[in-house]
């Protein structure tokens, strides 16, 4: 998880999503809430620290990441493992991922 400044709720922490999940939840791309991918990254690599990072289809698919990956914590140190994530709004993101919209929550 990461903090995010949203335009409708202020500094929120939120999930780290792909740049098409986060324009997705901002109401700007479509992307079905349905089809994102959700993945783990072991930040331990023991199990103990788990951080959640959710993608569409396409980013998953370009970076081979299964549904519910466990991936080692040297994704993030590494360049060109995982799609570039960054926070998102936790209302907004909720919102999108329940249904109803996303920075209209």
């Amino acid at each position: 998880m990461g903090a995010e400044q949203c335009q409708v709720h202020g500094v929120q922490v939120g999930q780290l999503c792909c740049p098409h999940v986060n324009s997705a939840v901002r109401g700007s791309l479509e992307v079905p809430r349905d089809a994102a991918v959700s993945a783990n990254i072991d930040m331990m690599d023991d199990g103990s620290d788990l951080l959640l990072i959710v993608m569409c289809q396409s980013c998953a698919a370009r970076f081979n990441i299964r549904v519910n990956a466990n991936l080692p914590g040297e994704v993030l140190d590494r360049a060109g493992l995982i799609p570039d994530v960054a926070p998102t709004c936790g209302i907004c993101f909720a919102a999108w991922r329940n249904g109803r919209g996303g920075s209209d929550a």
